[in-house]
């Protein structure tokens, strides 16, 4: 069974946190030739999450043919870039297995294959445990993984538990401005930067100790208003803590959401990209 965490090439230059790797969600399109060329030489990131969209018609047909798939795979492989395919866990079991079908047709043994998995990811006559199980049982064989909300739901864990890596989503955002209500969930103090990736750690840990790990960390909306007795933190300091926290417990890899923000043509973006060491183009 292949490693996506202990095989392949370590990070090319570890100048800013001594990442072993580093990766970036494609969001649920498929990226370029020039933003490959971006992820693996400007960043040098070492992985590429491919997500594959979401679709609420019955049957759950992708958007994008197989071959469209296959060949960015293959253009990531081109780029020296480790493909991982995501996929959206549907709660509706025949699409949950037509999803995973789909999946193994258009990838090789030698892909991983990620299940975004929101709370509640499963609804149907069987039990979440049940349909872990067939789940599982589809992707045998192959290495999968689960990612979800850093404190694990509950319906999560029995998919978590069977799984070969997990991608807690640890992002330490803030939206701006909260919404239309009042305040976001992400105001809360549990989304710090440093308590927010230990709770990931020590929940999804707790679940599946056998598992691989790749911290999920964001880069945007990361910077953070002084409350209370908190601190202000820019940009910067909350993807630097974040990181930091990440190392000390233990964890070397980290995937960031996502690619969309990296290369925003905003003075945050700029910000983004400058903590990942990429140089201005003047």
């Amino acid at each position: 069974m292949k490693d996506i965490f202990t095989t392949g090439s370590p990070m090319k230059d570890v100048s800013l946190f001594p990442f072993r790797r580093l990766g970036v969600f494609a969001d649920w399109k498929l990226p370029s030739d020039q933003e490959l060329e971006f992820v693996s030489q400007e960043l040098r990131f070492n992985d590429i999450v491919l997500g594959i969209a979401r679709q609420d018609a019955p049957g759950w047909k992708p958007r994008y043919h197989v071959n469209r798939i296959e060949k960015a795979i293959e253009r990531c492989r081109q780029a020296h870039l480790e493909p991982v395919l995501m996929v959206w866990a549907d709660k509706n079991q025949s699409r949950i297995l037509s999803m995973l079908d789909f999946c193994l047709d258009v990838t090789g043994p030698e892909t991983a294959i990620l299940l975004d998995a929101e709370e509640n990811w499963y609804k149907g006559n069987l039990s979440n445990k049940e349909a872990a199980r067939i789940v599982a049982e589809k992707l045998q064989g192959r290495t999968w993984g689960v990612t979800g909300i850093g404190n694990i739901h509950s319906t999560v864990v029995p998919l978590a538990e069977l799984s070969h890596f997990t991608v807690p989503q640890c992002y330490s955002f803030w939206k701006p401005g909260g919404n239309a209500g009042g305040r976001h969930w992400s105001h809360s103090k549990l989304t710090f930067p440093g308590p927010q990736q230990e709770l990931g750690v020590r929940k999804w840990k707790k679940v599946s100790p056998q598992a691989g790990m790749a911290m999920g960390l964001g880069c945007y909306w990361a910077e953070r208003p002084s409350i209370g007795l908190t601190p202000r933190l820019s940009v910067q300091q909350t993807m630097r803590f974040s990181a930091i926290e990440t190392l000390a417990q233990g964890v070397d890899s980290a995937w960031y959401w996502s690619l969309k923000w990296i290369l925003a043509k905003t003075p945050e973006g700029d910000k983004v990209r400058e903590f990942f060491g990429v140089q201005k183009k003047t």
